[in-house]
């Protein structure tokens, strides 16, 4: 066996330092897989808000057009997203196009309407 007076302990530092270079990027990709999750987390609690309100503008523009065939749409606010309501078509049926925008999320929505025999609603698309 050969005996190097210099180099006491030095596999035993590489091989210290190695395991805590490995160690490190394990808790490094720990903290940003869960910052990941945490932001889609977020940003599906937020789109199901918007799409919560943007039904509600829903509602409120099929209430104006059941009191009212010949409205046309236009803004509407359920806060805290902010609703645009556009009305295609004439006659006894009409499509319902709302889309609601909270920050950088939005939601779409087709309604379908008719209005023979009476008002009602027959196609709902998300």
């Amino acid at each position: 066996m050969t005996f190097y007076p210099n180099k006491h302990g030095a596999i035993g530092i590489l091989t210290a330092l190695v395991m805590g270079l490995v160690l490190v990027m394990v808790a490094v990709t720990l903290v940003l897989t869960g910052i990941s999750s945490r932001q889609n987390a977020f940003l599906l609690s937020q789109s199901e808000k918007t799409l919560i309100s943007t039904e509600g503008c829903a509602d409120e523009a099929l209430i104006q057009l059941s009191r009212n065939h010949a409205y046309l749409g236009g803004p509407l606010s359920q806060a805290p997203v902010a609703c645009t309501v556009a009305i295609q078509g004439n006659g006894d049926t009409r499509d319902v196009l709302v889309t609601g925008s909270h920050g950088v999320i939005s939601r779409n929505l087709l309604i379908r309407i008719s209005f023979v025999p009476s008002f009602h609603i027959t196609q709902w698309v998300d």
